[in-house]
């Protein structure tokens, strides 16, 4: 079965036609903890971006600093 996803996001499709837009993975989204933190590449593979590991660890920090006050 194909898998299809919009590249720069989480989404993806599994089967059917390929969204305009989308481009085909060379598999599924990888299903474990982290799973929605990986994004689809122009070349068919997922990955866990910087910018979604920045994003991560802002949250991070903003709870601690927020239990600190």
């Amino acid at each position: 079965m194909n898998t299809y996803a919009e590249v720069g996001s989480s989404f993806q499709q599994m089967g059917g036609e390929c969204p305009d837009g989308w481009v085909e993975m060379l598999g599924p989204r990888p299903d474990d903890e982290n799973s929605l933190d990986y994004t689809a590449q122009p070349d068919g593979t997922w990955a866990i971006s910087e910018e979604t590991v920045r994003a991560k660890q802002a949250e991070v920090e903003s709870v601690w600093r927020e239990q600190q006050m």
